[in-house]
Order: structure tokens, then sequence, then C-alpha cells
């Protein structure tokens, strides 16, 4: 189950935030329903069992039958590959986790940022709390609460990629608790690589200043800090991560002409949890409109406590630079009526290899062209695709430990090509 730790509250924590936002009881149903999942235009349905605070989806990707369980009063999500008789153990907090499940992910919303009751609305015969989970007054995601289950029975992301999830053919009743039991036969693998040392070892981090260019990334501890040329006319995006199990802080500063421009990131972003996120855009048209102030040509991101991973990405018309720091997937919603050409520069922070997979999906193709690339640091490769390839979605996941990458993605047709290179 794809993809991107810190734990998940104690039940407590949990019982308390149910009471407060959706008012229901908490997690005590039992029923199964299918679980309906639509990005873009691919839809997959899966079939969720819930029993307590204990769910489990059973799914099929890729011809390959799979099956996730999450315990949300431990915090432990369960990926299981039954062809090949091995789980993975990851907490449901996770950025792998959260990636690929839509209940996790609003859950984790909720507790992250800022959740409001907007009414009370009927979904698939059920009574729920509408609850729309928003960061500095940006809307995330809107969530379904039914009332009598305790769980999300639709839930809505708000942004470039749309990712909804709706429960259908709920039925109550008893489900067996084998369901979340590990077979005895199933060995446990690390998500990280088995085996590999590089997995394993502490976490390098900057602590002094380096330079460059749109995309960047690093992980920056106290005194280490990212200079960064943007395009002007280009959306920039500045994303932290906390890494660190205690707080972490950090400046993210905009300069314009060479000066810092004013009253912006004047203190530091705390970021309080392990695998907490923050974001801020500069040159998009919605921060624009709000402030001139916003429209940068260089960032600077500067580690003061702790230590964090921070990406600064742009997009413009036709054209992408992204950049993925291992450990997670990188999601990128195509145009299929363009060319398409997919740069990637081995980029790892230590200078070692980077390895990682790309997933191509096709409209209207229910097969997914799967690539696999290895990188030293500085080296590049590119896939490029005609317009009439109609790829629409396009995954690629660099595994914690695997390295880090530069992502460039091209539909505007100035990169040429009528295959792959």
């Amino acid at each position: 189950m794809g993809k991107r730790g810190g734990g998940w509250p104690l039940r407590a924590a949990l019982i308390v935030l149910a009471a407060a936002l959706w008012v229901v009881p908490a997690f005590s149903a039992e029923f199964t329903a299918d679980m309906v999942e639509v990005r873009g235009k691919t839809t997959r349905t899966s079939k969720l069992s819930v029993m307590g605070h204990n769910y489990a989806i059973e799914f099929e990707e890729e011809g390959q039958r799979g099956k996730v369980t999450v315990d949300l009063a431990k915090g432990v999500t369960r990926v299981f590959m039954p062809s090949e008789k091995k789980f993975v153990k990851m907490a449901s907090d996770s950025m792998r986790s959260l990636a690929n499940d839509p209940i996790q992910a609003f859950m984790t919303a909720s507790r992250r940022y800022t959740a409001a009751k907007e009414g009370t609305e009927t979904v698939g015969g059920y009574s729920c709390d509408k609850i729309v989970v928003s960061s500095q007054g940006k809307k995330l995601m809107t969530g379904w609460v039914a009332r009598d289950l305790g769980y999300p029975v639709k839930v809505v992301t708000h942004g470039k990629e749309a990712w909804t999830m709706e429960l259908k053919n709920i039925k109550r009743g008893d489900v067996s608790p084998d369901l979340f039991m590990v077979p005895a036969d199933y060995k446990k693998v690390d998500k990280t690589s088995a085996g590999s040392k590089k997995a394993a070892a502490p976490q390098s981090a900057l602590t002094s200043p380096v330079k460059g260019t749109v995309p960047m990334g690093r992980r920056l501890g106290p005194g280490g800090e990212m200079r960064v040329t943007v395009a002007g006319n280009r959306a920039v995006k500045v994303s932290l991560k906390n890494l660190a199990k205690g707080e972490s802080a950090v400046l993210v500063l905009p300069f314009r002409d060479g000066k810092q421009v004013e009253s912006i990131g004047v203190n530091p972003t705390t970021l309080k949890n392990l695998y907490a996120t923050w974001d801020r855009d500069f040159n998009s048209p919605s921060t624009l409109k709000m402030s001139a102030s916003f429209r940068v040509d260089e960032v600077v991101v500067r580690a003061e406590k702790g230590l964090v991973l921070a990406r600064v990405e742009q997009e413009g018309k036709g054209t992408r630079d992204l950049f993925n720091g291992g450990g997670y997937t990188t999601w990128v919603k195509a145009r299929p009526g363009k060319p398409l050409a997919i740069t990637i520069t081995g980029a790892d922070q230590d200078g070692g290899d980077s390895t990682g997979r790309i997933l191509l999906k096709r409209e209207g193709a229910g097969q997914a062209e799967k690539l696999a690339f290895t990188l030293k640091s500085g080296e590049t490769k590119t896939w490029t695709y005609p317009a009439s390839e109609g790829i629409n979605n396009i995954q690629i996941t660099v595994g914690e430990g695997e390295g880090m990458i530069k992502i460039h993605m091209d539909q505007t047709g100035a990169i040429q090509g009528a295959g792959r290179s």
C-alpha cells in the first residue's frame, strides 16, 4: 500500500478529540463497508472492516492482494503482503501511512491543524458532523463523521490533487478479531530496506550555510541554512517536516532584490511534534492577492533548533521542480493531452546513491508502468513520452534511507523525445 515515526496519542486523547469535535461514542461500532477512493480519474474500491478502535483495509493493486490494519489506541499500522507472507509495522501518523489511508489522514490532520464543526449533514443515511480542517485560513480537508459509528464516512481533500473517500454499503455486525492478528507464518520486515546500513544510520544534518537553486532540500540542524534562488515568475512552496523527537524551530525568510522582505518570517516557525509539517507559498496568485510582500526571488531557510527536512520547490505553467528527501512518495497529476518529460537527478545529502521507483498511470488504462532507477549524486536520467501516451498520474518513491532526488517535470514540449531514454 504505497508510501511516505512518531506514535499516535493514547486512547484517552482520541476519546477527548472525538468528544470535542464529533460528539460521538469513542470507536465502539463494528461494521464493514466498501471504501471507494477517487484520485483524479483513478478509482479504487477496498473493503473496510471496523471493530472498535481497530480497522482493516483489504485491497488489490497491480494484481496483488494486500491488507492494512490500524490500531488507533496504540497508533500502529501494519501493511501485509500475502503473496510474500510478510508485513511491515509503522507509526499510523507516519508519512507512508497518511499518504495511503484517508481515515488516518483525516484524523491526524484534525489533531495537527484547526478543526471546526460546520453543521450536521446526512451522508449515506447516516447523520454526520461536518468537520473542516484548515491551516492559516486555508482549507485542507473536510470529513463527514457518522455520529453512531465514530468514523468518517466521507473525506474530501482540498487542493490541486483532490482525493475523495466515501464508504458505501455499510453493514453493521460483528467483525472477526482474527482479521487484525498477525498470522504465525508471516515475517516482519523493516520498512527501510531491511538490513540496510544506510537506513539504520543516524540522519546527518547540515549545520552551516549552503547556496543552491530550486528545487533544493536538506536535513537541517542548528545553524544549518539553505539560501535558494528561485524563478520570480513561478509559484514557490517551502515545506518543513520535523525529524526530531522534540521541538524544532526554523526561520523562513523571503528575499527580493537582495533584501529581506519585511514583516514575513521575522519569528521562527515552531514544530512541536515528531513529523509535524508546515508549508508556506510565495509568488502564487493567492498569496500575491494578499500582499506584494509574497513576491520573492530568493528564500532562506535556517534551522535554529532540532532537526528538520526542508524543501523549496516551484511550479509554473507546464513545469514542476520538486524534491524528494526519502521515505515517501511524490504524487503528481499530469495533463494527458500533453507530452511529458521526467528528469530525475541524484541529490543525496551524504553523497551516496539514490534509489527509487516510478509508477506511471495512463488515462483509461488499468495497468500501470513501473520504472526503477539508481543514480549517483549529480547523475541525471530523463524519460520522455509523447502526448499520445495519455499519462495522467505519476508516483515517484524514494524509500527511507535510499537517498534524495531532484525532480523536473516538463509538459511544455521543450524537452523532445518520442520514447524513453
